[in-house]
């Protein structure tokens, strides 16, 4: 943005200043941290911003860098004070553009999606069976319980039923055959998963579970989203991958 090296220049001689901006801050701290919140807390709520950055804990590292420097940069008034609240849409760009970049580094680094990969991989090899998910179209009920209903019926979403424990088994021996160990118990990865924006919680009356006939027995699940978000893109990463089971 602009020419680096007069910017460059620019900082090597005013630096000897910068100390006073830490001193103001320090000066003005209820101040600065209110004004922080409260931008910090409208980044997280933009239902744009949840729609290009579905990761939490991304969409929060950004949303701290932005409400910092925004509510800093509105307490200096004066000189140049219009030409900064006039940038402020540019930078909240930059930093949207920045930050879907960052959570497709750090996806691609997840166990969670090492996971999905290898059973991904594991379903085209056939060393995992397809017979252990079955995508439905359902509606969210009371108590978030799930309805089997027909595709384009009003309120139906895609989802994919998965039983979880024939799964994880598949996929730890085909893991112990290339030599390998899964890095995460079936306990870890409910626990991670659950934080994830494909995720279908589980009711919340008893038992607290969801449940479907997969495979030929009713049996306990995992229920994740097959749909897509604001932008167009699938809220389960590899949501174009599954081929198993569909039902209508």
């Amino acid at each position: 943005m602009g020419d680096g090296a007069k910017r460059y220049l620019k900082l090597q001689l005013n630096c000897k200043y910068y100390y006073l901006i830490g001193r103001f801050l320090m000066e003005n701290r209820p101040k600065f941290l209110k004004n922080m919140l409260e931008l910090h807390d409208n980044w997280m709520r933009d239902e744009q911003i949840r729609a290009r950055i579905v990761n939490e804990r991304v969409r929060f590292v950004y949303a701290t860098s932005w409400s910092a420097f925004v509510a800093l940069s509105r307490m200096f008034e004066g000189a140049g004070a219009e030409e900064r609240a006039g940038m402020e849409e540019a930078f909240r760009d930059a930093l949207l553009i920045h930050g879907e970049q960052a959570l497709e580094d750090v996806f691609s680094e997840t166990f969670l999606t090492r996971f999905w990969s290898d059973v991904m991989s594991g379903l085209q090899r056939g060393k995992i069976k397809s017979r252990f998910f079955d995508v439905r179209h359902v509606q969210v009920v009371e108590d978030g319980c799930l309805k089997e209903v027909t595709a384009g019926d009003d309120n139906a979403i895609k989802v994919c039923y998965i039983a979880p424990k024939s799964i994880f088994d598949d996929y730890a021996q085909d893991l112990r055959s290339r030599g390998e160990s899964p890095p995460l118990d079936l306990r870890d990865l409910r626990r991670e998963m659950g934080k994830e924006p494909y995720w279908i919680a589980a009711p919340t009356r008893e038992p607290r579970v969801h449940r479907a006939r997969i495979n030929g027995s009713l049996q306990t699940c995992w229920v994740i989203s097959l749909e897509r978000n604001g932008s167009g893109s699938h809220v389960f990463p590899f949501g174009e991958e599954p081929r198993t089971n569909p039902r209508s």
